[in-house]
């Protein structure tokens, strides 16, 4: 059994996926790579808030590839490209 400190607690970093992603049927049905691409991609947007890449319109842009996202979830570029879909039709 492993102990952990409250050192290695604090010093953890974590993705957040809302709970509606689980909840809310509209997206109950979207898979597993869809949901990580949505917090990997929510994260990103954080970052690009607090450089400030944010235009006239208060819109918010984020670069985040599909190349980028299939390296960081161990998945294939057309798993990417899937999940990307998948987020699109659901409106997000």
């Amino acid at each position: 059994m492993s102990v952990y400190k409250i050192s290695d607690i604090i010093s953890c970093e974590f993705l957040k996926i809302p709970k509606s992603m689980f909840a809310d049927e509209k997206y109950r049905s979207l898979s597993s790579d869809a949901k990580l691409t949505y917090a990997l991609l929510y994260d990103r947007l954080s970052l690009s808030k607090l450089n400030g890449w944010i235009n006239e319109k208060e819109e918010v842009y984020l670069i985040y590839t599909r190349e980028e996202i299939s390296e960081d979830l161990g998945i294939t570029y057309k798993k990417a490209i899937s999940a990307f879909k998948e987020l699109l039709a659901a409106g997000l």
